[in-house]
């Protein structure tokens, strides 16, 4: 009896497993392919193409963004 219940959530957990993965693939292969990106290295990202001066770079654009995010909240308001 309990081999019966294993088998049917295996059984279960797979076709779960396969519908998701047709789902998937049938979403995005109908999009354009992406452009390259520049390389990311493992845990930093795209962190070592800001510059020697990061913290600036990060400054300038954390502003910019401020000022993006003020304008968008002014809009919806």
């Amino acid at each position: 009896m309990d081999t019966q219940y294993f088998v049917a959530t295996i059984l279960l957990c797979l076709g779960i497993t396969v519908l998701i993965q047709a789902i998937s693939t049938y979403r995005f292969r109908n999009k354009l392919p992406l452009p390259p990106s520049p390389t990311a290295l493992p845990i930093i990202g795209h962190i070592h193409l800001l510059g020697l001066i990061a913290h600036q770079a990060l400054h300038k654009l954390s502003t910019h963004l401020w000022t993006i995010d003020i304008s968008l909240h002014w809009l919806h308001s």
